[in-house]
């Protein structure tokens, strides 16, 4: 199984995307684990423990930003998926460095819903090819 985590330090907007990536899980009939976490710290804590495969990372955060937990990510493996999700359009440049799987937009939560539901598609699309 699977294993995929998000992190953004925006609850609300933390639980809408769990639910769309959860969904998205479901309706393509994959087994993913998601877990949520609200501090970078915290994340990186328990990818420690037990890398993932896939992270779905805000940028901007208190403590470790989503870059911060990239670059450390990346001296590990670069088998874990980066994703990234942020309102700061200008920053899908710096993002490159890390070598992202895909770049989400955040904004009004309908079009962050259907962003994250078209990249956990091909997310799965990527996982069947590569089994």
């Amino acid at each position: 199984m699977l294993r995929a985590a998000i992190c953004d330090d925006e609850e609300k907007l933390l639980r809408v995307m769990e639910r769309a990536i959860d969904t998205a899980f479901e309706r393509a009939g994959f087994d993913c684990l998601l877990d949520a976490y609200s501090s970078g710290a915290e994340l990186w804590k328990a990818h420690q423990r037990e890398p993932y495969d896939i992270l779905f990372l805000d940028i901007y955060m208190p403590g470790q930003s989503g870059f911060e937990i990239a670059k450390a990510v990346r001296q590990q493996t670069e088998e874990t998926l980066l994703i990234f999700v942020t309102s700061q359009d200008a920053l899908v440049y710096n993002s490159l460095d890390y070598r992202p799987f895909q770049f989400v937009r955040k904004g009004v939560s309908d079009s962050v819903t259907t962003e994250l539901a078209a990249v956990t598609r091909k997310l799965v699309h990527y996982f069947r090819e590569n089994e």
